[in-house]
């Protein structure tokens, strides 16, 4: 089922929801190619010579991407369609899309659940929650290219070829324990992963062109490794192996005047994923006897 038209988040104007719940379950098939509008192939080749150029100024780099390209909702169960390629071709195909009339588009987004001309990459970003309640965010490196100096989730990972598996499907669940390794020096074993990490909402970045399954890793319901808030910043600061994008955390009470009362002490704003993500981590319960869904 369709999830229908996406909905603004109310503390971003460019982040949409499309799908949402307590406890979903992220599917993700690996198809062939990044499908192009029948109307526009001919038009491939131009966008795909402008980004080629591109990356031989120096100006991009064209690694491998996991772009989306289809979207449905099933109870409690969002499966999402992607294509391994290049970002060139991922690039170009997009464009295709964006020569689309208002109106296409329109049909487009109804057909697919999300705007396939904004959709680059998949990508996780979790609120990370200490096992004394309080909330982790990381502060944006200022030579970053998207939301410099902006406070974040803990955690952001994309979607790469480290994510494929051999049976043509893409592993959320290890995206998110890889950037956990890689952003916080945190490894977690099978059982403290299952009780901790819960996917709650797909959303869609329309200044960036990702679509990123939200979610929250709450320690509070660790039983193996329960590090508080402090002691997870402790670990970034000795451990974590990706330090490009932060260069600073902190660590705040988890409650909506907390959060306010931080962006207005630091003076620096949260980015449209720290604010949901927050709102996310909001709505665990500390100490219910949960298991969180984990990617099929």
């Amino acid at each position: 089922m369709s999830t229908g038209s996406p909905r603004p988040h109310r503390s971003s104007s460019y982040l949409a929801v499309l799908a949402e719940g307590d406890d979903l379950r992220i599917a993700i098939g690996i198809h062939g190619q990044h499908p192009v509008p029948p109307a526009h192939v001919q038009g491939f080749e131009k966008h795909a010579e402008h980004w080629r150029n591109r990356v031989a100024s120096g100006a991009i780099t064209n690694g491998v991407t996991i772009a989306p390209i289809s979207m449905r909702r099933d109870g409690d169960t969002v499966a999402i369609g992607a294509v391994v390629e290049d970002y060139v071709t991922n690039r170009a195909a997009a464009s295709c899309w964006a020569d689309l009339s208002p109106s296409q588009r329109v049909l487009t987004v109804a057909e697919k659940g999300f705007d396939p001309a904004y959709s680059r990459y998949l990508g996780t970003a979790c609120a990370v929650i200490g096992s004394d309640g309080t909330l982790v965010l990381a502060r944006r490196s200022q030579h970053t290219a998207t939301e410099p100096g902006c406070w974040a989730p803990a955690l952001g990972e994309g979607m790469d070829a480290h994510d494929l598996r051999s049976d043509g499907t893409a592993d959320v669940l290890g995206c998110v324990l890889r950037g956990l390794e890689e952003e916080l020096g945190i490894s977690l074993d099978a059982g403290d992963a299952e009780r901790c990490i819960r996917l709650q909402a797909v959303t869609v970045n329309g200044r960036l062109g990702e679509i990123v399954v939200n979610g929250t890793i709450d320690f509070r319901h660790a039983i193996d490794f329960r590090p508080t808030g402090a002691e997870i910043v402790d670990h970034a600061q000795a451990f974590a192996v990706d330090t490009w994008e932060r260069d600073r955390y902190a660590v705040i009470e988890l409650t909506p005047e907390a959060v306010q009362a931080f962006a207005r002490e630091t003076g620096a704003a949260l980015s449209g994923y720290g604010s949901f993500t927050a709102e996310l981590a909001m709505r665990r319960e500390p100490e219910a006897a949960m298991t969180p869904g984990l990617a099929a």
